[in-house]
């Protein structure tokens, strides 16, 4: 069995295990994984929701957030579920899709 840090070792003199120099090639298993807010809205007031295109993108960026999918048709393959209209946002990790969320509190 290989350990899962076995990218970052090597074998230094008389099968002693010294640290490898990281390097681009260097797995890291620290890395976040990205984190997805996903939104189902209905636009109830075309002229409150027109306003809020306005500000969103710049609250959703200043958070770290970028859109992945804005509105556009949203086939459904299996089920029932028809939502009216989906944003789906993607942050660094679930640390800043949290801290995004909370500051609209």
């Amino acid at each position: 069995m290989v350990p899962a840090n076995a990218a970052a070792r090597s074998c230094g003199p008389r099968g002693t295990v010294k640290k490898a120099k990281s390097d681009s090639h260097s797995i890291s298993h620290s890395m976040a994984m990205p984190a997805y807010v996903i939104v189902e809205t209905d636009i109830t007031d075309p002229e409150q929701y027109e306003q809020y295109k306005a500000a969103s993108p710049a609250a959703i960026a200043a958070g770290g957030g970028r859109f992945l999918v804005r509105g556009g048709e949203v086939p459904v393959l299996e089920g029932d579920w028809q939502p009216p209209r989906l944003v789906m946002l993607e942050f660094d990790d679930l640390g800043a899709a949290k801290r995004w969320y909370e500051s609209m509190v």
